[in-house]
């Protein structure tokens, strides 16, 4: 990486693998012991500079997210997730609005991340280039307990976490 806000960057790195081990998302492997007719999945981090309303950087973002178009179908059940119309939200706002009754929502932070994969869905994947200057990764694969961003089957595996 050659920014100028290197630094920023691989902090932010760092911060996103750190909650990502704390969340048991993954286990490191050889390369070795990758199954015979298993693939593995590219992954990179997406970086981004999170800005307030003057478009002054508060704060450094990376995510990881796996390269799920190269996905192979082996690897994975079922993708569908339920979504909602958003004609449906907005009447459901209106009609708490006229009732008077309160209205909350809530974001998760690193919401795939928290939803466990089906046991026979065997997912390794190859480290990205900000993972590999990490000494506790050197030469390591990983295998995917839990659903990261871009794989097929994670907006079903948070959707069956949630409901």
């Amino acid at each position: 990486m050659k920014s100028v806000q290197r630094r920023h960057w691989q902090e932010a790195i760092e911060a996103e693998v750190a909650a990502l081990e704390r969340l048991g998302v993954w286990e490191k492997c050889k390369p070795e012991d990758v199954p015979a007719g298993h693939s593995t999945i590219g992954s990179c981090f997406t970086l981004r500079a999170k800005t307030d309303k003057k478009g002054i950087v508060i704060r450094y973002k990376g995510r990881l997210v796996v390269q799920g178009n190269n996905q192979p179908k082996k690897s994975f059940k079922d993708t569908f997730a339920p979504t909602a119309n958003f004609s449906s939200i907005r009447l459901l706002l209106a009609i708490a609005a006229k009732r008077g009754y309160d209205v909350h929502q809530c974001d998760f932070d690193s919401a795939f991340p928290q939803a466990d994969l089906d046991p026979e869905e065997v997912v390794f994947l190859r480290l990205p280039e900000g993972m590999r200057d990490l000494p506790a990764y050197f030469g390591c694969v990983l295998r995917l307990r839990k659903a990261l961003y871009g794989l097929k089957q994670s907006a079903r595996a948070w959707n069956s976490l949630v409901h």
